[in-house]
């Protein structure tokens, strides 16, 4: 496997689906449905990469009042019929373990497709400074341990939550490893926050250097 194809598979388990559709229902389904037009692009370029099939993008329609189509413009739609990707995926989403014996670039289009889907950039305030966290949210226990054994490699600390009657979610807080994951896994919640991560990222030199051992223990 490489970096495209683990990208494909986080991105689907974290926010798409596997369907077998069609007449006959024997026409596999890859499908990833977002309202973030970046991920959508990144998505559907990393399936170009993987695929000669055509991928299909388009809007959800739904029925307005008088009963007439009319389209959802937050909602895209991008998907493609391809059986080898639809068995890819399956594979992954019946035992999530398996990614952890790929290859390092596996591992980080995996993560990156997940945090794209499912990933959020929380920016907090104590004292009057501003820093963030990065979280994963997913009800999937499994999931999250794998994702944090996944973020271990990297020598990135996180931590797994599970609050009375919320979803259960992985968050990144120490100030290294937030750093250290925003260089290394930048995904796409990342721009909302963007003068806050610059401001951020204002390293002291002993931090820098503590991130600079980290880059080679990889």
């Amino acid at each position: 496997m490489n970096y495209p194809e683990g990208y494909v598979v986080g991105s689907v388990i974290g926010d798409g689906h596997i369907r077998y559709m069609g007449r006959n229902n024997n026409t596999p389904e890859v499908s990833l449905e977002v309202t973030d037009k970046n991920f959508a692009n990144k998505f559907k370029e990393n399936l170009k990469q993987i695929t000669p099939k055509r991928i299909n993008e388009y809007k959800r329609t739904k029925h307005n009042k008088f009963g007439k189509y009319e389209f959802d413009v937050k909602t895209i739609i991008v998907n493609v019929h391809d059986a080898k990707i639809f068995k890819l995926v399956k594979k992954f989403k019946e035992n999530f373990k398996l990614i952890e014996n790929k290859s390092l670039d596996t591992v980080k289009g995996f993560l990156q497709g997940l945090f794209d889907a499912e990933g959020s950039l929380i920016m907090n305030s104590c004292r009057d400074k501003r820093y963030p966290w990065v979280v994963f949210y997913n009800k999937n226990v499994e999931l999250l341990q794998t994702v944090k054994k996944l973020l271990s490699g990297f020598n990135i600390h996180s931590f797994i939550r599970f609050p009375k009657n919320r979803v259960s979610f992985l968050k990144i807080c120490r100030k290294n490893d937030v750093l250290y994951f925003l260089q290394i896994l930048p995904f796409s919640k990342m721009s909302i926050w963007s003068n806050d991560i610059q401001r951020f990222f204002c390293l002291t030199p002993k931090e820098k250097q503590t991130n600079l051992k980290k880059v080679k223990n990889i």
